[in-house]
């Protein structure tokens, strides 16, 4: 029976006191070479299988193995990954089902409200391809929505050495970056002159100046995306107490009202 440990093992590795992966096991998230392509493959492609064949449900006793469990999902989706035959692969809509099981499951568990779904559509990490991924993620995000899921996390990530030539369809859209934490200058040196940014060092900073910009927008429904990923490893101990600082940061904003009230 397959351990749900090895595979956060393998992306993790030991936690610090702080909760946070070292530096070389974080360097594996954004990692795309044929060797280690093949690495993973060879660790953790007969997990997949089984996974389609007899269920993960023993994972699900655990934390850790739910979260080993959502890391498969992925490449369910994808036909540039998939090469299972019928029912887990081949169409879409058999891609799509065990990602739907699994998020169905997870809902009817604790409820829709307090369950989440990320996606990276356009990332190609690890050979993670789509032929089309415009139609396979508007059919999951379809999905996903008729649950009634409390959000869905569109991300895209990219070599941050230089600007990837996908972000400019996106660029349009952005009206100003907020920038945090040690990555700052990095983010900065990347977007350049393509965006309006500010370095605006604190999360806490970001969020009020974020909302008194987006206040001041003439756009009828201004967003204001938390995004601040490996930009805060340096200021937070881990994601949860992250989720909780900016919490409390639009919670003093006057005027705010969250949806759905809080927790």
């Amino acid at each position: 029976m397959f351990d749900w440990k090895e595979l956060l093992d393998f992306w993790f590795g030991e936690l610090d006191e702080n909760g946070i992966p070292d530096r070389d096991h974080r360097n594996r998230w954004f990692r795309s070479d044929r060797a280690f392509d093949q690495e993973i493959r060879r660790r953790f492609l007969s997990l997949v299988l089984f996974a389609s064949e007899q269920g993960l449900d023993h994972w699900r006793k655990a934390a850790g193995g739910s979260l080993a469990e959502i890391i498969l999902l992925d490449q369910f989706t994808r036909d540039g990954m998939n090469k299972m035959p019928p029912p887990w692969g081949g169409s879409l809509e058999n891609r799509l089902r065990f990602p739907l099981l699994v998020a169905q499951s997870v809902a009817d568990a604790i409820g829709p409200g307090r369950v989440g779904y990320r996606i990276s559509p356009l990332s190609d990490h690890h050979d993670a391809v789509d032929s089309d991924p415009g139609t396979t993620f508007s059919a999951l995000a379809t999905a996903l929505g008729e649950m009634g899921l409390a959000y869905l996390h569109a991300v895209e990530t990219w070599d941050r050495s230089s600007m990837d030539t996908r972000v400019e369809t996106v660029i349009p859209r952005i009206a100003k970056a907020y920038l945090i934490g040690e990555a700052a200058p990095g983010f900065s040196a990347t977007l350049g002159e393509a965006v309006p940014y500010e370095i605006s060092g604190t999360l806490d900073a970001a969020v009020r100046h974020a909302a008194a910009d987006a206040a001041a927008d003439d756009h009828p429904e201004p967003v204001v995306l938390l995004s601040p990923a490996c930009a805060s490893f340096d200021q937070y101990k881990n994601f949860e107490v992250r989720g909780d600082a900016f919490k409390a940061a639009v919670a003093a904003i006057e005027g705010i009202r969250p949806i759905g009230g809080t927790r």
